[in-house]
């Protein structure tokens, strides 16, 4: 009997584990959209990516603001766009180095492209339009790692709105024809310290790129040749 028990126990354990681990599937857009952080009808027909929890201060809680991201691809790059909800006099947008986040708000997709759960990389925008990408290797993070892609944001009435492009050649995937990748968005809110995540995250594992969703319905795109200019004199 304590057998059958133990079973069901740990049945339900992996249940709700399976529960946490929230999908999005992608969608290939029909042309490639203007980077400017504004919504425009290419977006209207992608799913949404919501339902955001606190990863601090108060983990697997209800976040103070809404966030909506729709993701999308071309034969070329993938596109985000992200609706951050949030009263406009509580945006912290201060401007700082590139690669560095400094007192501001902000919002990054980070994508574990070989679902591994070891090794991710991480596309950030604050607030004021300052970029900022590293490489995340298990708990170490590398701010050397520095990537070619676009992004946007635009002030609302509603809080403020996040567009990316990121070209696969910045990335590094399996040779497949269907992908599944790792990924998530996290969104941080300055004034209220606090941290934001679409799939939830135990604060209590320092690892987080095994605390990832998932990625699907990336079909037919192929690793293009990545060529780095190093000018010197």
């Amino acid at each position: 009997m304590k057998r059958v028990f133990y079973i069901f126990i740990l049945l339900l354990w992996v249940t709700n584990l399976n529960a946490q681990i929230r999908q999005y599937t992608a969608h290939r857009l029909y042309a490639a959209p203007k980077v400017d952080g504004i919504e425009d009808k290419l977006w209207d027909s992608l799913p949404n990516a919501t339902a955001f929890v606190q990863y601090s201060p108060n983990n697997g809680q209800a976040p103070n603001y809404k966030t909506i991201v729709k993701l999308g691809y071309t034969n070329k790059a993938i596109y985000i766009f992200a609706i951050l909800f949030q009263k406009p006099k509580e945006i912290y947008d201060y401007l700082s180095p590139r690669d560095k986040i400094g007192q501001a708000d902000w919002f990054g997709f980070f994508v574990d492209a070989f679902n591994t759960g070891q090794m991710a990389y991480a596309f950030i925008v604050t607030a004021a339009g300052v970029q900022v990408d590293k490489k995340i290797i298990g708990t170490a993070e590398d701010y050397n790692w520095d990537a070619v892609w676009k992004s946007a944001v635009r002030k609302t009435n509603f809080g403020w709105t996040v567009e990316m492009k990121i070209p696969f050649n910045q990335l590094r995937f399996p040779h497949k024809k269907s992908q599944v990748w790792s990924i998530n968005f996290l969104r941080n809110i300055q004034k209220h310290r606090e941290i934001d995540s679409w799939n939830p995250m135990d604060i209590k594992q320092e690892d987080i790129v095994s605390q990832f969703g998932k990625l699907f319905g990336i079909k037919n795109i192929k690793q293009l040749p990545r060529i780095d200019f190093y000018p010197y004199a």
